[in-house]
């Protein structure tokens, strides 16, 4: 038989787990129609949050912090990490950049140097906290049924993360770009960020 860290297992339950891209997907198109078609532009906030992160792999706080002069009418945007102090250029994909239109022309900020993320009362001055963002996303995940294990801003991140290994036929140089990407000290930290050893503990139980 072999062995089950039951720690490990433990562990796991509590942690964030990326979204099937397929979710992604459904959420992305149930924000985009309630935002542009059901009259609640608000939601924009939430519609390009999900995507600024997740097509482009980053933190929530650094999310949090830009502005439109930051991404507006650009190919790529330059971030420098809050947590690292790394400075990254993302490349805008055509996804990403309709939605920053689509969000833009929701918005309508009386300034481009307005957060692109704003807190309702600031009128674009100050965004909106991570604290707040977090409670939001757990009912916008519960409002348009989206199941997640622990459902937080850090889901967008992993779900970049997963959508990578995936498409890149789950390699091992995925994982290296990957752990590059996240400024992951080894892969091994990686595989556990996307939830590969979730997958590898419950395959032990499958095996017995």
């Amino acid at each position: 038989m072999k062995h089950i860290d039951h720690m490990a297992v433990r562990d796991l339950k509590t942690e964030t787990a990326p979204l099937a891209w397929s979710d992604f997907e459904s959420l992305m198109s149930k924000l985009t129609y309630t935002a542009q078609v059901g009259g609640e532009t608000s939601l924009y906030r939430m519609l390009l949050f999900a995507a600024v992160t997740t097509y482009g792999g980053l933190r929530a706080g650094d999310v949090l912090k830009l502005k439109w002069v930051d991404i507006l009418d650009k190919k790529c945007i330059t971030i420098k990490e809050g947590k690292t102090g790394k400075v990254r250029e993302i490349a805008l994909n055509t996804n990403l950049l309709c939605i920053i239109q689509l969000s833009y022309q929701l918005a309508i900020p009386s300034s481009n140097d307005h957060y692109i993320i704003p807190s309702a009362s600031s009128y674009g001055r100050n965004p909106l906290s991570l604290q707040y963002m977090n409670r939001w996303l757990k009912s916008i995940f519960k409002r348009f049924g989206i199941t997640t294990q622990n459902g937080s801003t850090h889901t967008f991140r992993k779900t970049f993360g997963r959508r990578v290994f995936e498409i890149n036929n789950r390699s091992e140089e995925a994982l290296i770009t990957l752990s590059q990407v996240f400024n992951h000290s080894s892969i091994a930290i990686t595989r556990a960020y996307i939830g590969l050893k979730k997958e590898k503990i419950a395959d032990v139980y499958m095996s017995l």
